[in-house]
């Protein structure tokens, strides 16, 4: 197998990502499209407490997650 294909099969399952996003998204701009005022901002705190946690991590130290054999702790 050559170089090319594995880049052809790597830019064949992003743009399946890609699309699966978009129908998600798509469908989630629907719903929210038809919900009052009160009803969207109590959906979306906890969607947003869910997006803080997929970005930002844990309170850990950051010593914890330092990668060791670096030099760095």
């Amino acid at each position: 197998m050559t170089r090319s294909y594995f880049e052809l099969l790597i830019l064949l399952l992003n743009l399946a990502s890609a699309d699966a996003l978009a129908v998600i998204a798509g469908v989630l701009h629907k719903a929210m499209l038809t919900l009052d005022e009160r009803t969207f901002r109590n959906f979306l705190k906890p969607l947003h407490k869910g997006a803080q946690r997929s970005v930002l991590p844990d309170e850990t130290p950051a010593t914890s997650v330092r990668p060791r054999g670096l030099g760095l702790g």
